[in-house]
C-alpha cells in the first residue's frame, strides 16, 4: 500500500479511534470537527485519498459506511516480524557490541524475554 501523509495517517487514526469509542464509523461533518475542519470537502478529499491507497471502503448511498480495510496499526503478521528482526539484531549486538554496556544491557533484555542465548 502507499504512504500516506500526514494528514491522511492524522484522518485514518481519527476513524480507528472513533470506531472504537463509538461502535459505528463518523460521518463526514463528525470527521471534520475531529480534524478541526472546516469544509466538509476536505475531508471528502481525505478519505478519496485514503480509498485510492486502499486503507478504507465506503459506499456511496448513506452516511457511516466508512470501513476501516488496513489501520495505523500493524497486523499480527507484521508485529510477529517486527519482533523477530529485533530480537535478531539484538542478538546481534549482545554478541558484537566492543561497548560492554551496551551489550550487557542487550544481552539483559532479551534474557527478560526469554530468548537469549550465548553464542560461544
Amino acid at each position: 500500500m502507499k504512504q500516506l501523509t500526514h494528514k491522511q495517517a492524522a484522518a485514518l487514526a481519527s476513524i480507528e479511534s472513533f470506531i472504537q469509542r463509538n461502535s459505528y464509523s463518523p460521518t463526514i461533518r463528525e470527521l471534520a470537527k475531529e480534524l478541526r475542519y472546516k469544509s466538509s470537502s476536505t475531508v471528502h478529499a481525505l478519505l478519496d485519498k485514503l480509498e485510492e491507497k486502499g486503507y478504507i471502503s465506503r459506499e456511496e448511498a448513506g452516511p457511516r459506511t466508512i470501513r476501516v480495510l488496513k489501520g495505523t496499526q500493524p497486523s499480527s503478521d507484521e508485529l510477529a516480524t517486527m519482533n523477530e528482526t529485533l530480537i535478531q539484531q539484538m542478538q546481534v549486538i549482545a554478541d558484537t557490541s566492543t561497548e560492554e554496556s551496551i551489550a550487557g544491557a542487550a544481552r539483559q533484555t532479551l534474557r527478560d524475554l526469554g530468548v537469549y542465548m550465548e553464542s560461544k
